[in-house]
């Protein structure tokens, strides 16, 4: 079995512009989830304990010593976060600000989220609790996961998630239970798979619990829009640098196709934003199956959907009809534009 690589160039093109749309309202969800359930000490070692006052948020675990080892491995995080030009709130790069943890156990309204289930005996959790920034990231070869900010928040426990969601992914690699990418740039196909994979692994992981809570739309637009939007777009970058070189040096790649098929993406999307508000979205969700909470997953159906039914004008006329004023408009459009060889109007995408 294999799957194209350009369907998550597609769906980078989908996130990409549903995170510039909602760039404002994304600041607003980071700092609700950011938002400390519990006050913690962390100025010493041992056993923590911390739950929120009505008892309903709990996470414990055991702070244990930054030994030389880990001082090397945090050393070198703040070198590469550095070099990535990551933002310097001051306190990160300060090797005396982090702390150190083996597991962290996390218990909301009676549900568990345990480290130790998902992570093998020899990973540790190395954080920094002053840092401002939102950050994490894992080191297969370190055998660590590295976090920003205070831990007893709902946003530092859906990013410890995908980065665990990272080592999940990787290890159905080494098991050989992942479908290989054919097609082109299969290094930036590979990321943003691994990306998207992870932020799944998160948010199956934690849905019983953003549902009991009423933070699934919030935890839902961070994981798709910060923790996977910044690859979305470096891909698409590279992308555009591979196609633009590959045009340069042959002499024959043919540029209008690609604007075409990014244009014909555009209005896709357009379509679907227009069909999930219509009346008949969830009869068609009824019988097909996808994810609850991938969103991508009703999208392709979506799309595979427009194709079988794309020479049918009835078809488009049903799901898809024309306002007053766009018909209004075609009626106004000169002869010579409306009797050329572009597709029906009904053809939208």
């Amino acid at each position: 079995m294999s799957i194209e690589s350009q369907k998550f160039f597609d769906e980078a093109v989908f996130v990409k512009k549903e995170a510039s749309e909602k760039e404002v309202e994304l600041k607003a969800v980071v700092e609700r989830l950011s938002q400390p359930f519990a006050e913690i000490d962390f100025s010493k070692e041992g056993l923590v304990e911390a739950s929120s006052e009505d008892g309903k948020y709990k996470l414990t675990f055991e702070m244990v010593a930054i030994d030389e080892a880990a001082q090397e491995k945090i050393e070198a995080e703040i070198k590469h976060l550095k070099s990535k030009g990551y933002p310097d709130d001051g306190k990160a790069v300060e090797v005396k600000n982090w702390r150190r943890t083996k597991r962290m156990l996390f218990v909301i309204d009676g549900e568990e989220i345990d480290t130790a289930k998902f992570l093998p005996a020899d990973y540790q959790i190395l954080f920094c609790p002053e840092a401002e920034a939102v950050h994490g990231s894992i080191a297969y070869e370190w055998r660590s996961v590295f976090l920003f900010q205070n831990p007893a928040s709902i946003l530092n426990l859906s990013i410890l998630m995908h980065e665990i969601g990272h080592h999940n992914f990787e290890q159905k690699k080494v098991a050989g239970k992942v479908e290989k990418l054919t097609g082109e740039n299969l290094s930036a196909a590979e990321k943003l798979r691994d990306e998207r994979e992870a932020s799944l692994f998160a948010l199956r992981r934690l849905w019983t619990i953003i549902k009991k809570q009423n933070f699934k739309e919030d935890v839902v637009l961070f994981l798709k829009s910060e923790a996977y939007n910044s690859y979305c777009t470096e891909a698409l970058q590279q992308l555009a640098t591979d196609r633009y070189m590959a045009h340069f040096y042959s002499g024959y790649e043919d540029e209008e196709r690609w604007e075409r098929q990014e244009e014909e993406n555009n209005q896709r999307l357009e379509l679907w934003k227009q069909f999930q508000l219509s009346e008949f979205y969830e009869d068609w969700k009824k019988g097909r199956e996808f994810d609850e909470e991938d969103e991508w997953s009703q999208y392709n159906q979506f799309t595979n959907w427009l194709d079988k039914n794309k020479n049918n004008p009835e078809f488009y006329d049903k799901y898809f009809p024309i306002s007053e004023q766009e018909q209004e408009e075609s009626n106004q459009m000169p002869d010579e534009v409306n009797n050329d060889e572009s597709p029906p109007v009904n053809n939208r995408w």
